[in-house]
Protein backbone atom coordinates (compact mmCIF):
# COMPACT_ATOMS: atom_id res chain seq x y z
CA UNK A 1 0.00 0.00 0.00
CA UNK A 2 1.03 3.42 -0.46
CA UNK A 3 2.44 5.53 2.33
CA UNK A 4 0.07 8.27 1.92
CA UNK A 5 -2.75 5.85 3.23
CA UNK A 6 -1.02 4.28 6.20
CA UNK A 7 -1.11 5.54 9.43
CA UNK A 8 2.03 6.30 12.33
CA UNK A 9 1.98 2.10 12.87
CA UNK A 10 2.64 1.23 9.38
CA UNK A 11 -1.00 0.04 8.94
CA UNK A 12 -4.10 0.89 7.18
CA UNK A 13 -5.69 3.89 7.88
CA UNK A 14 -9.59 3.23 6.51
CA UNK A 15 -10.73 6.44 7.33
CA UNK A 16 -8.15 7.93 4.42
CA UNK A 17 -9.43 5.29 1.94
CA UNK A 18 -12.95 5.88 2.69
CA UNK A 19 -12.60 9.51 2.63
CA UNK A 20 -11.27 9.03 -0.21
CA UNK A 21 -13.88 7.04 -2.13
CA UNK A 22 -16.59 9.66 -0.55
CA UNK A 23 -14.38 12.27 -2.25
CA UNK A 24 -14.51 10.30 -5.79
CA UNK A 25 -18.16 9.64 -5.37
CA UNK A 26 -18.86 13.30 -4.74
CA UNK A 27 -16.84 14.19 -7.76
CA UNK A 28 -18.35 12.21 -10.24
CA UNK A 29 -21.81 13.01 -8.93
CA UNK A 30 -21.19 16.57 -9.30
CA UNK A 31 -20.20 15.67 -13.27
CA UNK A 32 -23.50 13.80 -13.56
CA UNK A 33 -25.25 16.94 -12.43
CA UNK A 34 -23.60 19.34 -14.49
CA UNK A 35 -24.11 17.34 -17.61
CA UNK A 36 -27.65 16.63 -16.93
CA UNK A 37 -28.24 20.26 -16.10
CA UNK A 38 -26.68 21.10 -19.76
CA UNK A 39 -28.70 18.45 -21.45
CA UNK A 40 -31.51 20.36 -19.63
CA UNK A 41 -31.11 23.88 -20.98
CA UNK A 42 -30.08 22.20 -24.16
CA UNK A 43 -33.84 20.98 -24.81
CA UNK A 44 -35.56 23.57 -23.64
CA UNK A 45 -33.59 25.68 -25.92
CA UNK A 46 -34.80 23.36 -28.62
CA UNK A 47 -38.06 22.80 -27.56
CA UNK A 48 -38.98 26.52 -28.01
CA UNK A 49 -37.79 26.27 -31.01
CA UNK A 50 -39.64 23.52 -31.95
CA UNK A 51 -43.08 24.97 -30.40
CA UNK A 52 -43.59 28.02 -32.37
CA UNK A 53 -47.18 28.19 -32.30
CA UNK A 54 -49.56 29.72 -35.40
CA UNK A 55 -50.26 32.77 -33.43
CA UNK A 56 -47.07 33.57 -32.88
CA UNK A 57 -45.77 33.60 -36.26
CA UNK A 58 -49.38 35.45 -37.28
CA UNK A 59 -48.73 38.44 -34.28
CA UNK A 60 -45.32 38.23 -35.64
CA UNK A 61 -46.29 39.21 -39.30
CA UNK A 62 -49.05 41.88 -37.79
CA UNK A 63 -46.84 44.38 -38.10
CA UNK A 64 -45.22 43.59 -41.93
CA UNK A 65 -48.36 44.86 -43.47
CA UNK A 66 -48.13 47.81 -44.13
CA UNK A 67 -44.63 47.19 -45.51
CA UNK A 68 -44.56 43.94 -47.19
CA UNK A 69 -47.62 42.17 -48.98
CA UNK A 70 -50.56 41.41 -46.66
CA UNK A 71 -50.63 38.70 -44.23
CA UNK A 72 -53.64 36.87 -45.97
CA UNK A 73 -51.35 36.82 -49.24
CA UNK A 74 -48.26 35.28 -47.54
CA UNK A 75 -49.93 33.23 -45.86
CA UNK A 76 -51.05 32.16 -48.97
CA UNK A 77 -47.95 32.07 -50.57
CA UNK A 78 -46.84 29.28 -47.91
CA UNK A 79 -49.35 27.27 -47.96
CA UNK A 80 -48.28 26.88 -51.74
CA UNK A 81 -45.20 26.04 -50.92
CA UNK A 82 -45.89 23.58 -48.28
CA UNK A 83 -48.49 21.62 -50.75
CA UNK A 84 -45.77 21.95 -53.72
CA UNK A 85 -43.41 20.67 -51.22
CA UNK A 86 -45.73 18.05 -49.88
CA UNK A 87 -46.24 16.51 -53.17
CA UNK A 88 -42.91 15.59 -53.77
Amino acid sequence: MPDIIKNVHGELDWTKVFMGFAMALVLILQQWQAYRIAEIKAQGEITKIQFITKAAVEKRLDHMDDVYMKKDELLHHLKLLEDSHGAK
